[in-house]
């Protein structure tokens, strides 16, 4: 048993195999086995099917009751801790679609026309040896209203981080869930190819 074992170390090294490109190969392998694990969420007939993510570009900003647009991606900067930055945009409200929304280390509330439907880092709900909430993703569902408007606003409104001298904001990305999800594992593939290239 222990030759074979030395065999096929000796067979490796005789390719000229390295460690890093024995796991760029089992990444590889990895990666394939989710692509197609995840393949149908890109059919849309199938129920639940993902669809084309829109990403909010363009939003209106308020800080310290200035609005100005930015463009998304957005960095704000040198700003006072806890000081609130809010960024409010249109939707369609005639169609049912999923939001996603990034935290970047800052306490982040989302309304709809006004109303709060989510809060997220505020003090004592992340551990108390963090200057900052750790940054999270979060995705709302929201339903059409039949009865309601053909368009509603959706306002994000971020804490200055105190750990931190910026806040980058990301586009937000509109979809369905499946949509969404497909995205983000996309993006942490992408992600997760490069570090290895990295360290090949």
């Amino acid at each position: 048993m222990k030759e074979k074992v030395f065999d096929i170390f000796a067979s490796l090294k005789a390719r000229r195999w390295s460690l890093g490109h024995v796991l760029f190969a089992v990444v590889l392998v990895l990666f394939a086995i989710a692509f197609f694990l995840a393949l149908p969420y890109r059919l849309r007939a199938l129920p639940g099917g993902a669809m084309t993510v829109r990403h909010v570009t363009e939003a209106t900003a308020v800080v310290n009751g200035q609005p100005q647009t930015v463009t998304l991606p957005y960095t704000f900067r040198d700003l006072p801790p806890e000081t609130p930055i809010s960024l409010t945009f249109a939707v369609d409200t005639r169609a049912s679609f999923s939001l996603l929304v990034k935290t970047v280390y800052a306490p982040t509330e989302v309304a709809f026309n006004g109303e709060t439907i989510s809060a997220y880092g505020k003090k004592g709900t992340y551990p108390s040896f963090l200057d900052d909430p750790p940054t999270t993703v979060r995705i709302f569902n929201f339903r059409p209203d039949a009865n309601g408007p053909r368009t509603g606003t959706i306002t994000v409104t971020y804490e200055f981080p105190h750990d931190r001298a910026q806040l980058p904001v990301a586009p937000f990305a509109i979809s369905n869930t499946s949509g969404l999800y497909r995205y983000e594992f996309g993006y942490l593939m992408a992600c997760f190819l490069v570090e290895v290239f990295l360290a090949l």
